[in-house]
């Protein structure tokens, strides 16, 4: 359970900054404004002097399965949601920033570069303000998404003469042995589709946040990570 999810992000990415140094001097070649970047650290920096360049080059990067990428635009935009959960509609909601940050997340790994290059730190703001608080107008709980969409990526078979049975589980871990899925969306993944079947309050209650922060995690990743690599998920689980 995270008793306080920025301290956690921010511990996260203390860890980070020694771990990808390699992969910030590749990027220097690649983006302008990251000519002299070598950590993650610097990286963060550069998105302040040229946002649209760098935020769109992180997207791009984590859109095409860098999550360093998208952690970076998440750790850019971190004081924003912060001081969006203390106001308006977010004041009233008891894990309002953990919500803000789930649906940061989904906008990231969905924003649209190619019709939206410019202000792309307010539009991200905007469009994960907007995805809250239609998740904070439900009452009650609400399904999350269910056995028909694990049961798309459970009823394919990989290549080969002889048909396997794959469980929920070992797709979820394939998933994140790719990368392609952080370890605490793995741990959610597996508590709400595996044999223990939380429910979205019961996982809400566990990770500390809302039961539309599950929802909207669970979604996110079941339909636009899992689901879209399913036969590469198939082969490495």
């Amino acid at each position: 359970m995270v008793a306080n999810l920025v301290d956690h992000l921010n511990d996260e990415w203390n860890r980070l900054e020694d771990a990808y140094d390699d992969v910030c001097v590749a990027w220097s070649s690649r983006c302008r404004p990251l000519t002299s970047c070598q950590t993650p650290s610097q990286v963060l920096k550069a998105v302040r002097s040229a946002p649209d360049t760098v935020l769109g080059f992180l997207l791009q990067r984590y859109q095409q399965g860098d999550t360093l990428g998208g952690r970076i635009a998440l750790q850019a935009m971190l004081g924003k949601l912060v001081r969006m959960s203390y106001t308006g509609a977010a004041a009233e909601q008891p894990h309002a920033l953990n919500d803000l940050v789930t649906h940061m997340w989904c906008q990231i790994a969905r924003y649209p570069l190619n019709r939206r290059p410019s202000s792309i730190a307010a539009n991200l703001a905007l469009d994960t303000l907007k995805a809250a608080r239609r998740e904070w107008t439900h009452t009650g709980e609400i399904p999350l998404p269910t056995a028909s969409v694990v049961a798309e990526l459970e009823n394919r078979e990989p290549p080969g003469p002889q048909a396997t049975e794959w469980q929920a589980e070992d797709l979820i871990n394939a998933a994140f042995e790719l990368s392609l899925i952080t370890e605490t969306t793995r741990d959610i993944l597996v508590a709400v589709y595996g044999q223990e079947g939380l429910s979205g309050a019961s996982a809400a209650k566990r990770w500390n946040c809302s039961p539309a922060a599950i929802r909207t995690r669970c979604r996110a990743a079941i339909k636009e990570q899992l689901t879209p690599l399913a036969q590469q998920l198939l082969l490495a689980a």
